[in-house]
């Protein structure tokens, strides 16, 4: 216990909690919110943190038509990375320097876990493969081809 008159004990280690947010409009309002205070702060420059986003963010919902809440979990795995990593990653170079292929795989890991909704189009979840050679096994048993030559069911 603090004796009284002494100064408080500052504390070397704070929790944190990430809002996940549930529509497009609100994260991005957490990204303009980001940029604001990451410029004023003097964390980088609004070009290096606008390029940051447009690598990690929009460029993945764009280019691998994926959800925009993978791509928000990109973001936070990529942001983690940068804080874990001493000064190797960086805001300008941690998409050429993070392997992407894994940083993807954990991302639409984490929005299976936090946007339910986003369902296995995000991710093609084991229940959907159960589900395709369920049926494949089915359609071959009864010698009509299933995914053969661009082939589906009726």
């Amino acid at each position: 216990t603090a004796m009284e008159g002494s100064v408080p004990a500052l504390r070397s280690s704070y929790a944190s909690e990430i809002i996940r947010p549930m529509k497009m409009e609100v994260c991005a309002a957490i990204f303009n919110l980001f940029l604001l205070y990451g410029v004023e702060v003097g964390v980088a420059s609004a070009c290096i943190l606008t390029q940051f986003f447009h690598y990690t963010f929009y460029e993945i919902i764009s280019l691998h038509d994926l959800p925009w809440q993978v791509a928000f979990e990109l973001v936070v795995i990529m942001l983690r990375r940068i804080e874990d990593s001493d000064v190797a990653v960086t805001l300008t170079n941690c998409y050429d320097v993070v392997f992407l292929n894994s940083a993807m795989s954990e991302a639409r890991h984490n929005a299976l876990a936090h946007h339910p909704s986003v369902g296995c189009v995000a991710h093609r979840c084991k229940r959907v493969y159960y589900l395709e050679w369920k049926l494949f096994y089915f359609y071959q048993s009864q010698g009509m081809p299933f995914l053969q030559h661009g082939h589906r069911p009726p």
